[in-house]
């Protein structure tokens, strides 16, 4: 068997699949996708109270070009595209209805709500979500640089040898 002739294919057969690798797109909801303005109330150990966070200000609107990316990654690639928010179960509803006000017609299921602002949640729930997927890549979002430098840290591949092989980039959003 002549291996120039086989290069080729075996390069071929390694492009497709790696076309085919699934990536997950993971967006925060408040100052990431959305400008939102509910009032922060800080509990005495510094946290904050999510209870404020339960429905959504009518003041709410789309953050420019990462809105516009996001509604082209749900129309795109909808069964891997999520909105990842440290808001509670209760605001799911009001947030589809205002990502429908918009334009946006996302699968419910691909709204998680924590109920928890500990960074550690969101790149807990990423992990699990690589792990059960097998995707290869994660593209995450989010305005805080705590959040995105804990699921920065699934990169490290000591701390997590399970994840070999994934590349996860993370972009924290400038609030304007």
């Amino acid at each position: 068997m002549n291996v120039r002739l086989i290069k080729p294919v075996i390069k071929a057969i390694l492009l497709e699949a790696l076309a085919k690798a699934k990536t997950l797109y993971v967006f925060d909801f408040d100052h990431t996708i959305a400008k939102t303005y509910e009032e922060n109330i800080r509990l005495p150990n510094g946290r904050i109270d999510l209870r404020a966070f339960s429905n959504l200000s009518d003041e709410t609107k789309p953050n420019g070009e990462i809105f516009d990316m996001f509604a082209d990654k749900v129309e795109s690639d909808p069964d891997t595209t999520f909105i990842l928010t440290a808001r509670p179960i209760g605001v799911k509803n009001p947030m589809i209805e205002w990502l429908k006000s918009q334009g946006v017609d996302i699968d419910p299921a691909k709204i998680v709500c924590l109920g928890d602002g500990a960074a550690g949640k969101k790149r807990d729930w990423i992990k699990e979500k690589i792990l059960k997927t097998k995707a290869k890549k994660v593209m995450f979002w989010d305005d805080r640089e705590r959040n995105t430098k804990a699921v920065d840290s699934l990169n490290d591949k000591e701390k997590h040898p399970e994840l070999e092989g994934v590349k996860v980039k993370t972009t924290t959003v400038v609030k304007s």
